[in-house]
C-alpha cells in the first residue's frame, strides 16, 4: 500500500485552481476561471499554471510530496 499522508502537506480545495489575489485580498485566492490556475499546498508551495484539477493533484502527489519525502522542498516548483 502506498503511503499518501504527509503531515503539513495537504492539497488545498482538492486541486481547485488558485490565482494571485489583488492588493486587498489574500496572496492566493480560489479562481472562478474554469480550469486554469496553480495548485496550493497547505505548506505554501505552489505549482506552475495547470489547466485541470487532476493535473494539480498529480503535481502535488508526483512532484511536491515526492520532493518533500526526498528532502527537497521549495516554495515554488
Amino acid at each position: 500500500m502506498r503511503r499518501t499522508n504527509l503531515p503539513g502537506h495537504a492539497l488545498r480545495s482538492e486541486g481547485k485552481p488558485y490565482v494571485l489575489g489583488a492588493l486587498d485580498q489574500d496572496r492566493w485566492v480560489r479562481s472562478d476561471y474554469a480550469g486554469g490556475g496553480v495548485a496550493l499546498c497547505e505548506c505554501g508551495t505552489v505549482s506552475g499554471w495547470l489547466y485541470s484539477d487532476s493535473a494539480r493533484k498529480r503535481w502535488h502527489r508526483d512532484v511536491h510530496k515526492a520532493g518533500v519525502r526526498a528532502g527537497l522542498g521549495s516554495k515554488e516548483t
